[in-house]
């Protein structure tokens, strides 16, 4: 009689659970839930065919999801899209660490701080990679043409100059004269540093170099901001006639003066200028095109806070999908080889531009 009894409760119990299990499965199915998923729309395609599509039904949680338009909705696709494409590329190209570390610092840092830390081997370890199997020779015009190109520091001193022109140049300027004061203290220092080094290798910091580097980034920047005032400190670094024109007896290489200051005066406009300053400008270009200066190129850069270089070798990579359309640029100048002026070419072409300048700020000199 017990095990009969037993046996009865058990099936009652299960009769029980079952007619449960089946109104629960009733109420569920009946109640509105927002964890349902939602149908997909007939003109959406499939999941897993069109990411965008599937991307724009799961974030349709938003209070506009439901009731966009065909206009609004067409617009959230394509923001949806484009953020997912910045991720992919993001991810499929991640950003050198290094740089991404550079930019992080020069985020914090004043236009003064960004340009005397120009010389930090952060910035110079950065820069060497991108000068396509040109050496790091500071104070030869090849090389600081190049290395001003590309360093991330100088681009970002053009970007904030261009925005305040009038403090920047006063402060390159000044730099820059000092610089020219200090120089000869600190070249004979290298010089007694080469002598005691053993094996006549240098190990360390080489003030010599900073200020080589800055003051080739300083004039270079000051001839991008058409900065004519400064042409007379320019001219005073001009090779006198017992010196090779390559003279290292000055911190910018003497082919980098002389072309900045053929670009200044190539673009000094003449209703400023006395008769006399008029006619030896124009004695000066008709002797520059005689002798075919090149002129300065234009080129479209990324911008200091972009992800990625110009150069960037991935972009050689149809696999990896590096495209730069979105990456911020600007135009800066690129300085042409001269290999094909000869120094007698040169010291003309440096004598009759110092005759132009005498002329133009006479006042400024006889100080």
């Amino acid at each position: 009689m017990s095990k009969r009894r037993s046996v009865l409760l058990g099936v009652g119990i299960a009769l029980v659970c079952v007619v449960a299990l089946f109104l629960v499965g009733r109420w569920v199915a009946d109640t509105p839930s927002s964890s349902k998923p939602r149908p997909i729309p007939p003109e959406t395609a499939k999941a897993g065919e069109d990411p965008a599509a599937d991307r724009l039904e799961v974030l349709s949680d938003s209070p506009t999801g439901p009731e966009l338009g065909s206009l609004a909705e067409a617009i959230y696709r394509d923001i949806v899209d484009a953020q997912a494409k910045g991720i992919e590329k993001l991810a499929r190209n991640p950003v050198h660490p290094g740089r991404d570390r550079l930019q992080q610092r020069m985020q914090n840092e004043t236009f003064e701080e960004t340009f005397l830390n120009l010389t930090e081997f952060w910035s110079v370890a950065m820069t060497i990679p991108l000068m396509g199997g040109y050496a790091f020779m500071p104070g030869r015009y090849d090389s600081d043409s190049v290395f001003l190109r590309e360093a991330l520091g100088v681009r970002k001193l053009l970007s904030e100059a261009r925005a305040e022109p009038v403090r920047t140049a006063s402060f390159l300027r000044e730099q820059m004269s000092e610089m020219i004061k200090t120089y000869p203290a600190v070249r004979a220092e290298y010089i007694r540093m080469f002598e005691n080094a053993p094996d006549g290798i240098v190990e360390g910091r080489i003030p010599m170099t900073d200020h080589r580097l800055r003051s080739a980034a300083a004039m270079y920047l000051l001839a991008e901001l058409k900065d004519f005032d400064s042409l007379p400190m320019m001219m005073s670094l001009l090779p006198p006639e017992d010196k090779a024109f390559d003279n290292p007896d000055v911190p910018v290489n003497p082919k980098f003066v002389f072309y900045s200051m053929h670009r200044l005066a190539s673009q000094m406009p003449e209703q400023t200028l006395s008769l006399k300053a008029r006619e030896a400008l124009g004695e000066y270009l008709a002797l520059a095109k005689d002798k075919g200066v090149p002129e300065a190129r234009s080129t479209t850069v990324t911008s200091w806070q972009a992800h990625y270089h110009e150069g960037d070798f991935r972009r050689m990579m149809p696999q990896q999908g590096l495209d730069l359309t979105n990456e911020p640029t600007f135009e800066m100048t690129v300085y042409p080889p001269l290999s094909r002026l000869t120094e007698s070419d040169l010291r003309g072409l440096s004598s009759t531009l110092e005759s132009f300048v005498r002329k133009a700020f006479p006042t400024v000199l006889a100080e």
